[in-house]
C-alpha cells in the first residue's frame, strides 16, 4: 500500500516534485503513522528493513519524529537492530510500504 497520494510522480522524474507532494496538501497521510503500525523497505542486497512504530512525537520547532523498532532480515538471518528515530518525512520516504498485521508477524 503506497502512503502517498496526489503528485508523487515527481519522485521518479525529479526530487523537486516529490518534495512538493510531501509538504503540500496532497502529501503524506499521517494518520497511518501511529504506534503499532509496521512498515518495510527492501534495501541493497535484498536486505528487508522492517520498522514497527513505537511512538510519534512533535519536537521543538514543530517537526514530527517517528520512534521505531528496527529489524533487518536477509535470507535466514535476522538482526533486531534496536530503537531508532527519524523525522516523519524521512521515515515516510524510506518506508513506503505499510504491512498488514499478518505480514508483520512473519
Amino acid at each position: 500500500m503506497s502512503l502517498f497520494t496526489g503528485q508523487e510522480t515527481g519522485r521518479d522524474t525529479g526530487q523537486l516534485g516529490f518534495r512538493r507532494s510531501v509538504f503540500g496538501k496532497a502529501g503524506i497521510d499521517t494518520s497511518q503513522f501511529k504506534a503499532g503500525a509496521t512498515f518495510a523497505r527492501t534495501g541493497a542486497r535484498d536486505v528487508v528493513e522492517t520498522a514497527k512504530i513505537i511512538s510519534v512525537h512533535k519536537h521543538a520547532g514543530g517537526v514530527s519524529h517517528v520512534h521505531y523498532a528496527c529489524r533487518l532480515q536477509h535470507a535466514s538471518r535476522v538482526l533486531e537492530a534496536g530503537p531508532r528515530t527519524l523525522a516523519l518525512q524521512t521515515f515516510a520516504e524510506r518506508f513506503d510500504t505499510q504491512l498488514s498485521d499478518a505480514q508483520a508477524a512473519r
